[in-house]
């Protein structure tokens, strides 16, 4: 989650899911993760104050 922000430029920003999970599934190469996966890995992120998503979009803590 972190290098995905840090390769957009500018981690302080909010961005669209979309765009996070696309540059996961980059990083990720061969084994893709699944939509539950995402959503369980976004859920603990928030419930851990890493991230907040509001209105479809992800920012770091």
């Amino acid at each position: 989650l972190r290098k995905a922000f840090d390769d957009l430029g500018n981690p302080d920003d909010m961005v669209d899911l979309s765009v996070i999970r696309d540059a996961i599934q980059a990083q990720a190469g061969r084994l893709l993760f699944s939509e539950s996966e995402f959503e369980a890995a976004f859920e603990q992120a928030t419930s851990e104050n890493i991230a907040m998503i509001a209105d479809n979009r992800i920012t770091l803590i």
